[in-house]
């Protein structure tokens, strides 16, 4: 019978303990304001995490990778004290109860790597993400898709995200048709480009991609020399592209095509007037007279043959 009262109050104070041990261990995650990720020309790159205020202790997880430098304090800019334990390859931070938001700064080391001509990072955290890109990047691919940036930044959502960027990117300009704007076709990419041409005849557009056998290429087709829709192949295999954005007198066609005869084909033939002699005076003058051109994908093509 002695026994009951002291079970009794163990049980009773179970709740407390379990209550207690959550609170030490986790407490809840913390809920962001802001997450600001600046990417340097090194590869490094700071971290700003903006936490809402909490009336319980909240545990913060870091974006993974060689962490230096922690601090932490209120938005008023007071500096705290701060428990921190290595986890899942980066570290927590315990914030503690407090009236204010709280700030976390840090800096990641080496967290871009280069692979041929792009500069590359596996980012992953499960938060809204504003990245502040070195200077002068206007292009960014974010798992694939183009994003084109006119202050250096832009949003993530999410973010679990490849990001793939180039300080070599530049854009190689054709005037055909007798300079005419919306005879001028583009190509922009990482790699290099030794010559561009167009065969209206054919109905097919040829470059030879040099270098990176990763680069992504965005070819701007001029809609009057070369309608849609469009297939684009790579020394003969086709490869995929997709049009990205289009006006009324051109389509941008991306693709990732490194290292290789590049052919894009459309409908073809000359249109609104633009004579043939025109167009073939202006490609031999673009230095396209050793482009290679696949007659033999266009007419598989042709024929229904894939």
């Amino acid at each position: 019978m002695s026994a009951w009262p002291a079970r009794l109050a163990a049980l009773a104070l179970l709740p407390a303990v379990l209550a207690a041990g959550a609170q030490v261990d986790v407490g809840g995650t913390a809920v962001h304001e802001r997450l600001e990720v600046s990417i340097r020309e090194d590869g490094s790159a700071h971290v700003l995490h903006e936490v809402r205020r909490s009336e319980g202790p909240v545990t913060l997880p870091s974006v993974p990778g060689e962490h230096s430098g922690i601090t932490m304090s209120d938005t008023r800019g007071n500096e705290a004290d701060h428990a921190v334990a290595e986890r899942d390859g980066g570290f927590a931070v315990e914030i503690p109860p407090s009236g204010d938001g709280t700030i976390v700064e840090y800096d990641l080391a080496g967290a871009v790597a280069r692979e041929g001509n792009y500069l590359t990072w596996e980012y992953s955290y499960p938060a809204e993400t504003l990245f502040v890109m070195p200077p002068g990047t206007a292009r960014v691919h974010v798992n694939g898709a183009t994003v084109d940036i006119d202050d250096a930044r832009f949003l993530c959502h999410g973010c679990y995200a490849l990001l793939e960027y180039s300080p070599d990117e530049r854009t190689y300009s054709y005037a055909l048709a007798g300079g005419a704007p919306e005879g001028r076709m583009e190509i922009r990419t990482a790699a290099g480009v030794s010559g561009a041409g167009i065969d209206t005849d054919v109905g097919v557009i040829s470059a030879e991609i040099l270098g990176d056998a990763r680069a992504y290429v965005d070819v701007a087709v001029p809609k009057a020399l070369l309608a849609g829709p469009y297939e684009a192949y790579l020394d003969g295999g086709r490869i995929a592209a997709s049009v990205s954005v289009e006006n009324a007198t051109h389509a941008w066609l991306q693709a990732r095509a490194g290292g290789g005869t590049l052919n894009v084909f459309g409908e073809g033939g000359a249109v609104g007037g633009v004579p043939m002699w025109a167009v073939g005076a202006a490609v031999a003058a673009a230095g396209a007279a050793g482009v290679a051109v696949t007659l033999a994908a266009w007419s598989r093509r042709r024929a229904g043959v894939r």
